[in-house]
């Protein structure tokens, strides 16, 4: 009797993982046939209803915890893959009334226009993200710290654009100024997509650190 109500009691357990979503159809289906062969064994029951309970406590939360890895991972590959791609899109625009005009990247913020390193910075931190992300996607093993490491990225990825406000700022009023009101500049649409790509590979960063805290 008291075998059936604790085989009762788990076959609850696991139905109220399952409707929570913690565990699939699957996982659901295969623990109750263990629970249901360790109820029917004569050889060990204890071995198969019982498992000790660091067994037990580790069950769980590794079943709860793998969902997350993917979502973590592809957040950290579409925010590296997004700010790769914002050092290339305009960072100062400038158009005139003709329908002309001109773009200036992270890549032209030197000295009078030069090249800048920070559209280098950019796809540096980008693709390490990127690799992270793919690593975590197919669980290959990971130091902790780097499964981290996508919030410090997508940190410095912020930082990048942040710095460069005031030259792109003061960019854009030479721009009008030198134009004498035949043309108009604004901040382009990089910048933003740059913090874009640092938001996204914050949110998996901190994703794959609550999946490493539990493992």
């Amino acid at each position: 009797m008291e075998d059936r109500a604790f085989v009762a009691d788990e076959l609850a357990k696991l139905a109220a993982l399952r409707d929570s979503g913690v565990l699939s159809s699957e996982e659901f289906d295969s623990q109750k046939a263990l629970l249901l062969e360790g109820a029917v064994s004569e050889a060990a029951p204890d071995l198969l209803l019982r498992p000790p309970p660091a067994t037990q406590a580790a069950m769980i939360p590794s079943m709860a915890t793998t969902s997350t890895t993917p979502a973590g991972a592809w957040f950290s590959i579409l925010g590296g893959a997004i700010a790769v791609v914002s050092g290339f899109l305009p960072w100062v625009m400038a158009t005139t009334g003709l329908g002309g005009g001109f773009t200036r990247n992270a890549f032209q913020f030197g000295a009078h226009e030069s090249f800048s390193v920070d559209g280098v910075v950019l796809m540096v931190l980008g693709t390490i993200a990127v690799i992270i992300g793919i690593v975590r996607l197919t669980n290959s093993a990971m130091p902790r710290f780097l499964q981290r490491s996508p919030i410090v990225l997508g940190i410095v990825v912020a930082l990048v654009p942040l710095n460069r406000l005031p030259a792109i700022n003061s960019s854009v009023h030479n721009i009008q100024n030198a134009c004498s009101g035949a043309c108009t500049a604004s901040i382009g649409y990089g910048v933003y997509t740059a913090f874009v790509g640092a938001l996204l590979m914050l949110i998996g960063g901190f994703v794959l650190r609550a999946r490493s805290s539990h493992e």
